[in-house]
């Protein structure tokens, strides 16, 4: 249990910054996900991504992104709670039920052109659209997720020389220009 509020359930997947959790708010009483930092990358510019993260999240407010209800931190672990989405990664739909048919493959490709357009237009880039990060939920609509690595426009973020990203679906300008826009977000969904 964390913070006397937030109980611990299963492990939904392991990312790039930590642990994400199925869990339950025991003072709503309501199913949540739970980010939490591992503790070996609790450092300063790990941290200031998880907390970036948070505050990008809270900023946006549309159905296809999930909302953050509560960050925190208990026993030097910090942590994320947020909307907890029930379904299957559209990397995963992809995979059992290939090809889509065109209207369903349209609907997919509106729900999250309609996500982006609210990211974007509060000024963010989510730099890591793939797949992987797509909740189709069992109303069949597309939910945005994973967050970790997104950016203002015209922020820069870099601190290696390394870029951030799934290469599969980074656009090319994000090898060399690390202040991309909305556009590095329209190539990785193409």
């Amino acid at each position: 249990v964390i913070d006397q509020k937030y109980e611990i359930e299963a492990i939904l997947g392991v990312g790039g910054m930590g642990v994400v959790y199925r869990g339950t708010d025991l003072t709503l009483n309501r199913p949540v996900a739970i980010k939490a930092l591992r503790a070996s990358d609790a450092d300063a510019t790990v941290l200031s991504r998880f907390l970036r993260e948070a505050r990008s999240l809270a900023k946006v407010e549309h159905p296809g992104v999930v909302p953050v209800y509560a960050v925190g931190r208990d026993e030097g672990v910090y942590y994320m709670v947020m909307k907890f989405v029930e379904g299957r990664t559209l990397q995963l739909v992809l995979k059992q039920e290939a090809p889509l048919d065109v209207a369903r493959a349209r609907k997919y490709l509106t729900d999250v052109c309609g996500a982006l357009t609210a990211l974007h237009g509060g000024g963010l880039v989510h730099r890591d659209l793939k797949p992987g990060n797509l909740i189709v939920g069992p109303d069949d609509r597309i939910t945005v997720m994973d967050l970790g690595i997104v950016k203002a426009v015209g922020e820069n973020t870099q601190t290696t020389s390394t870029a951030l990203g799934t290469p599969k679906y980074m656009a090319p300008e994000m090898l060399v220009d690390h202040n991309v826009d909305a556009r590095a977000d329209l190539y990785a969904l193409g």
